[in-house]
């Protein structure tokens, strides 16, 4: 199992690790490490409509 990851995360993670999927671990808990990762999705989506 994923170290310190959610009860969501932990079936994900079984669900993977059973179909042959790699998984990366989780970015963790702290709101920063989130937003900062909402915040380049963003970015990057807005910029792939711009082209």
């Amino acid at each position: 199992m994923v170290s310190g990851a959610g009860v969501l995360t932990d079936r994900v993670h079984t669900y993977a690790h059973g179909a042959g999927i790699p998984m990366t671990a989780p970015l963790g808990a702290h709101h920063l490490v989130a937003e900062t990762v909402l915040d380049r999705f963003d970015q990057a989506v807005a910029e792939r409509i711009a082209a």
